[in-house]
């Protein structure tokens, strides 16, 4: 180690933790150093004889079935017994004990992350039973109060998925929806920075607040999330089953307060197996989408790969590798809306008939090239002054994704697994005026070796070591569509290329080529040991966690320069109101490390045979996040002249972050058909580096970014606006310095039932409430307003009269902890195992999620999000969440068809091997807020974003016009506010379209003769959308004034769908 690194406080304090760790083990200190959970199952249970007496000393034997390993534990002075970190699988169960009868029990299944009870009762002395356990033993956990699901080898393989993402199979589960709002990533360049992974909001959680786990390791990238740079997850035939936990997770499960989603892959067995794969899409199948123009957009994809597993030495050595590769060349429609001909020339057309005649500005003539002429007719509400224009353009992806596994046995005490993922995602797509194309990359890396010892039958320890390493190329210009992006004659900034450029009603230029972008690399290492022990009734995990984390960042964003107009005229006759931009050479990249450490006891105690109380106790403490460097600017007051600098960038919040879990699982009557659950529990949000990307990156003096708002004179425009950007005019950034604890309590309730041997029903409550969550703001630096009687607030008159709070900045941005959430749902869930070759599960969420602000990442996390809300009066944003969905159902299900049986045996092969499978989807719409001026500054607040006013009364009882794409919004229901008032509407008062999707497969399956039943062909055909429902996106623009108060002219227009048109795909898969 170097001398540097030797006194650097992250390896400080990692060797302090390390002593720890060590000290405690060797104490005797019977615990588990845990990162993310156990990554098998565990089985437990007592062993009593006919009169329910205990039997001491009795030997449970447990067999996987299909690689032959074993685990041997005799039960305790109670009779009780415990098996934890099993292998998910099949298993056969031999027990024994002295002068009793042997029993052998087939048909156990244990699944990834959950408790299964197997309570045995022993005749005397005897001949040996055999017998087959029920297989629904999985569905009822009489263990266990959290509220979670299991999605299985088949489920996942066989249901259709619209790109084989694994992942999009959680929304299967109650409670568990996708983020509609997401920014799409097909067109524009707004995705990569708020993070590719497709994101889910669980139980009403944030998506950032969510845990993603793959044998044990956390998948958590960049921006907390988890997928490659289009959105998905590969490896549907490389995972082998994962669970969905939505709430009230035990004590050994952290960094997490919403949803563990724990997936494990595949392995090897004693038998080879394996399967060999492709799918293939094109438009000549496919439906035109709403959108796309008179021609279909191409589209062709090829989606194939290959598993293999099989024994490297029976019953001791495995092995399983799996590869999928992607090779897509989609057109993506794009509505752009654009100036008309006449508005071009400066014949801006009236409301009222007339026409004003405006002098185009010879730099506003230049710029004019990147919005191209209508193609789509003309924009309702436009005056015919904004048309529309249609375009498509390819998205080009290929991505390569590789799993490999390797479990040995040394011997019956001693296993290891070690696994290595790797995913390589590539991929161009257009801006939003088909101008430019952009290139975008993930590259993926996650490794874990996982070493489990039993000590004794009362005690096993497990050892892990988890990477995490995550590469992101975000928005680089990649290739001129328009040849005037790589002209520097149109450059604002000496050396670049064209600014970006914002006028009200027409589609943003995005700039020239290298005006946006942003690369991340993204780096965890995990520790963990993990020490389960049996004590009469207890079965006690207790532990420790630690992880090292780095995030390496740098944001080259809007190095053009941005311009923004409040009117068509302003730009066309040169008026801009605001211009920003860097100081060449100050954009250098911010290296952020940070530590977590935690510590955990959980006992789950089996007080009766119908009543198991959980009981857990969990410690999690990160240090405060750093830059290697001391490249952090932050303004502890607003007003502050000058920031402070270094790493002391607020005071650590998670010193005292004690969070107690209890629950129950209570089986009332006999037969333990019925159970009764609850739990509360407390789940630290912990201040991860992904929350100080946008803080670290655009702060002076480190970043020197400035801007000027509302003084540019006439004529700035293009070439002469930076001479106006001083030292006055930086950013800054304001991070609280104080924070009190982010964390999210959770309670549930709920009762699971089974109904017959292969059905169970389950009615749950949840209820969660957040405190102290993030909030951001784009402008902190802003002119406090006076409160008005009526609640509202009135800022000084005339407009832009009143002094902001720091006149040495131009924008502060920042980040307070001062947030609250507010949860309640009613989940209901109705499932049926394979059984006559039929399955399917109803998922039923009805809830409703409130909050200040939504938004972990950047303050316009997603679509829907308000940039710029009142960080001095927080209630005034409360509102329904931006993921908000009142309503959600979701239907799936498999079905063999049965065959015909006959003297043809054409008939019955014909026949023979069909199966169905279905996904439907059907939803509320997600929220959105009418905002009043948003190109401009109408309060005279120096940035904060103001609203309409709502009228209510006759015609405005509901403020949408439901299935008018054209007119969305009734706009007439919102009138201009008062001068200097904000409007009364409030955030997310508007609700967008609902969605109904259903998705089918069909396959054919055929053995092969002479194979037996060892080598199966499946052919398939799936269809996405195979209603061709339209799924409306929301509006694309929800101002409903400009910033002068004239009624915007593409208000509550959509211009977009959350789901594609129908689209088929065919695929060939062989299995052995």
């Amino acid at each position: 180690m170097s001398r540097e690194s030797s006194h650097n406080p992250v390896f400080v304090r990692l060797g302090k933790c390390l002593a720890l760790a060590v000290v405690m083990f060797l104490a005797g200190f019977t615990n588990t150093l845990l990162l993310a959970q156990s990554s098998g199952g565990s089985l437990s249970g007592s062993m009593t004889d006919r009169s329910n007496a205990k039997i001491v000393n009795g030997a449970i034997a447990v067999t996987n079935t299909e690689t032959g390993v074993s685990r041997t534990v005799t039960t305790n002075r109670t009779g009780s017994y415990s098996l934890p970190n099993l292998l998910p699988g099949a298993y056969a169960v031999d027990v024994s004990a002295s002068g009793f009868g042997r029993k052998h029990l087939t048909g156990i299944t244990i699944t990834v992350g959950t408790a299964q009870v197997l309570d045995v009762s022993l005749d005397v002395e005897g001949q040996t039973e055999q017998i087959v356990v029920p297989a629904n033993i999985e569905d009822l956990q009489l263990a266990t109060s959290d509220i979670s699901a299991f999605l299985g080898g088949e489920t996942i393989r066989d249901l259709p998925l619209n790109g084989r993402s694994w992942f999009d199979l959680a929304v299967l589960q109650p409670g568990v929806a996708a983020i509609q709002a997401q920014r799409s990533f097909a067109i524009g360049t707004d995705r990569g920075t708020r993070g590719f992974g497709s994101q889910l909001t669980i139980s009403g959680a944030r998506p950032q607040q969510n845990n993603y786990l793959l044998n044990g390791t956390s998948l958590n990238d960049y921006a907390n999330d988890s997928g490659s740079v289009i959105g998905g997850n590969l490896g549907v035939d490389a995972i082998s089953e994962f669970t969905v936990i939505t709430t009230n997770a035990s004590a050994e499960y952290g960094r997490s307060a919403g949803g563990i989603i724990n997936a494990v892959t595949r392995f090897g067995t004693n038998a080879f197996h394996g399967s060999g794969y492709e799918f293939v899409r094109n438009s000549i199948f496919d439906a035109r989408n709403f959108f796309d123009g008179s021609t279909l957009p191409y589209f062709s994809r090829n989606q194939f790969g290959g598993s293999l597993g099989g024994p490297m030495k029976r019953n001791r050595t495995f092995f399983f590798v799996n590869y999928e590769g992607i090779r897509q060349n989609q057109g993506n429609s794009g509505v752009a809306t654009v100036p008309t001909a006449d508005a071009r020339n400066g014949m801006l057309h009236n409301a009222d008939g007339t026409v004003t005649n405006v002098g185009v500005d010879p730099s506003a003539a230049k710029y004019l090239t990147f919005w191209p002429l209508p193609n789509g007719g003309l924009a309702p509400g436009g005056n015919g002054n904004i048309g529309i224009y249609n375009f498509s353009e390819p998205q080009v992806v290929q991505e390569d994704f590789a799993v490999g596994r390797v479990d040995h046995r040394f011997s019956q005490n001693d296993s290891i697994f070690a696994t290595y993922l790797y995913d390589r995602t590539p991929y161009t797509y257009p801006d939003s005026l088909n101008d430019i194309f952009f290139l975008s990359k993930t590259s993926k890396q996650i490794a874990t070796i996982e070493e489990t010892h039993t000590f004794s039958p009362v005690i096993v320890n497990t050892f892990r070591i988890g990477l995490n390493r995550n590469f992101v190329v975000n928005n680089v210009g990649a290739q001129a569509i328009n040849p005037a992006v790589l002209d520097p004659s149109l450059a604002s900034v000496p050396g670049q290329y064209a600014a970006q450029v914002s006028v009200p009603g027409w589609t943003g230029f995005t700039g020239g080529s290298g005006a946006s972008g942003s690369d991340y690399a993204w780096t965890s290492y995990q520790l963990g040991e993990n020490v389960f022990l049996n004590r009469g009734k207890h079965s006690i995990k207790t532990g420790i966690a630690f992880e090292l984390m780095h995030l390496n960042v740098l944001n080259h964003n809007t190095l053009d320069g941005q311009f923004v107009f409040t009117s068509v005229a302003g730009f066309l006759t040169n008026h801009p109101f605001v211009y920003s931009a860097p100081s060449s050479g100050t954009v250098s990249p911010r290296n952020l490390q940070e530590m977590l450490f935690a510590g955990y006891a959980q006992d789950d105690w089996r007080v009766s045979p119908n009543l198991t109380l959980n009981l857990g106790l969990r410690y999690e403490n990160t240090s405060v996040v750093r830059e290697v460097r001391g490249k952090l600017s932050n303004l502890i007051n607003i007003s502050d002249p000058t920031p402070q600098l270094g790493n002391s960038f607020f005071k650590n919040p998670t010193t005292l972050n004690f969070e107690p879990r209890v629950g129950f699982a209570l089986s009332p009557f006999a037969g333990s058909q019925t159970v009764i659950r609850g739990a509360f529990g407390v789940y630290d949000v912990l201040p991860l580096p992904y929350e100080f990307i946008l803080p670290a990156t655009f702060s002076a003096p480190f970043t020197k970014y400035g801007i000027v708002e509302g003084t540019l004179p006439a004529g700035t425009f293009y070439s002469g606006a930076g001479a106006y950007l001083n030292p006055y005019t930086l950013f800054g950034t304001h991070v609280q310095q104080s924070p009190k604890r982010n964390y999210v309590m959770q309670w549930n309730l709920s009762v699971e039932r089974q109904l017959t041997t292969d059905m169970t029903l389950l009615v749950a409550y949840l209820g969660s409430r957040g405190l102290h969550q993030p909030y951001y703001s784009n402008q902190y630096n802003i002119v406090l307003p006076t409160a008005t009687p009526q609640g509202s607030f009135q800022w000084p008159l005339p407009i832009a009269s009143g002094n902001i709070l720091n006149p040495k900045y131009g924008t502060i941005r920042g980040l307070d902890w001062i947030g609250d959430s507010y949860y309640d749902g009613l989940q209901v869930g109705l499932r049926r195992n394979m059984k006559h070759g039929l399955q399917f599960q109803v998922s039923y969420t009805q809830s409703r999620s409130i909050d200040d602000s939504s938004s972990s990442l950047a303050a316009d996390s997603f679509g829907n999000s308000v940039s710029t809300l009142p960080f001095f009066a927080p209630a005034r944003g409360r509102g329904p969440s931006d993921f908000n969905q009142s309503r959600v159902l979701v239907v799936n299900g498999i079905a063999h068809l049965p065959q015909l049986h006959g003297d043809q045996p054409v008939i019955t092969w014909l026949t023979k091997g069909w199966q169905l499978g279905t996904i439907l989807t059907a939803s509320d719409g997600i929220p959105f807020t009418p905002i009043f001026g948003s190109a401009g500054d109408p309060l005279g607040s120096n940035g904060l974003q103001d609203y309409p006013d709502r009228l209510g009364g006759a015609g405005c009882s509901s403020l949408i016009n439901p299935r008018n794409y054209l007119n969305y919004v009734k706009t007439q229901c919102f009138p201009v506010p008062a001068p200097g008032v904000m409007g009364n509407a409030g955030r997310n008062i508007l609700v967008g379209p609902g969605l109904l999707d259903m998705d089918t497969s069909v396959f054919k399956i055929v053995q092969i003769p002479k194979a037996g039943d060892r080598l199966n062909v499946q052919f398939r055909a799936e269809f996405f959308n195979i209603l061709n429902h339209t799924n409306y996106a929301i509006p694309g623009n929800t101002d409903i004034y400009n910033p002068d108060g004239t009624p915007s002219a593409t208000a509550g227009l959509i211009t977009s769908t959350t789901t594609p048109s129908r689209q088929i795909q065919f695929g060939v898969k062989a299995t052995f």
